[in-house]
């Protein structure tokens, strides 16, 4: 992981822009987009919506940020996330880093024209990451707890993407069902290849307290009612994602490798994001189009790792 004293300033400013997780920015504001449901969102084209998209975005690094700071050494036993654990970035920056999110998206959500709503946005953002991140009885360290935090989290993001959109109350609960399960589903998936850190580290996961196995095929199960649900509700994008990931979750629950797993994943994260994109949001998919060259390119050099990638690199 040497790098030329040319380029040392570039990375280091590049680690403190990438330490933040900006490929798992992608499958939040996805489910987000879902949830807006392809309305027209009331975020203004302007400064102040500006403010809105900028201060989520902040907040939702934050919480990965504080994800990291609790999972030092479980990253460093899964040989993943090399920030914190290779001491890249110190432990004392990461939580000034936070602290400097936290306040700074807050202020973006006041200070934007529906701030009222915003900040309601936000506290969903800040409940669940709290919940699932902090405390010696995390719920992400426990067997129905993580399931219970992640089907929350995906609801909740589902929720602010209808706020957003100012889609009218009631909220259409088989369609959040439907995408909840699909979360839940790749949610489920990503602890597997997780199994081992976590059980050193004592956490008692849905992988770690079932197997593999029984994990892989409950997120098997999953996906095929999001299916169904779609279907029924005709639900296109997630008709179109789902369909596309289940075989590989049926595959994934066949074997329960780590390889198969993180393409489940991977194929399941990637159809969604293209097909709300394709279907309601032509901009996200320019985006992605951007962002994804950049990122391969930064992990190859300072990693000498392929990044983000369908392949087993489980980072």
């Amino acid at each position: 992981m040497s790098i030329s004293s040319d380029n040392k300033l570039l990375f280091k400013l590049a680690d403190y822009f990438f330490v933040l997780r900006p490929t798992l920015w992608f499958p939040v504001w996805t489910m987000i987009l879902c949830g807006a449901g392809g309305g027209k969102f009331f975020i203004r084209e302007d400064f102040y919506g500006l403010l809105t998209v900028s201060g989520l975005t902040m907040l939702m690094a934050a919480v990965y940020l504080l994800n990291q700071i609790r999972d030092i050494e479980n990253d460093r036993i899964n040989n993943k996330l090399f920030f914190l654990s290779d001491e890249i970035i110190t432990k004392k920056n990461v939580f000034i880093y936070f602290s400097v999110l936290t306040v700074s998206g807050v202020l973006c959500l006041i200070l934007s024209s529906n701030w009222s709503l915003s900040l309601s946005v936000a506290g969903i953002l800040i409940v669940t990451g709290g919940m699932y991140n902090l405390g010696k009885t995390a719920l992400k360290n426990r067997a129905w707890g993580s399931i219970i935090i992640t089907a929350l989290g995906g609801a909740g993001l589902l929720v602010i993407g209808w706020f957003l959109a100012v889609r009218g109350f009631p909220l259409d609960w088989l369609e959040l069902g439907a995408y909840t399960c699909a979360f839940t589903a790749t949610g489920l998936m990503t602890m597997i290849p997780d199994r081992k850190g976590d059980e050193l580290t004592g956490k008692i996961t849905f992988s770690v307290k079932y197997g593999k196995l029984l994990t892989a095929r409950v997120g098997s199960i999953l996906c095929m009612s999001a299916v169904v649900i779609a279907i029924i509700q005709e639900i296109q994008p997630l008709i179109i994602a789902a369909s596309c990931s289940l075989p590989f979750f049926f595959w994934a629950s066949v074997v329960a490798d780590n390889r198969a797993v993180n393409l489940a994943v991977k194929i399941s994260i990637f159809a969604l994001s293209v097909a709300i994109a394709v279907l309601n949001y032509p901009l996200y998919l320019i985006a992605m189009i951007i962002y994804f060259p950049v990122a391969r390119i930064y992990y190859k050099k300072r990693f000498k790792i392929t990044y983000p990638s369908f392949t087993l690199n489980n980072y």
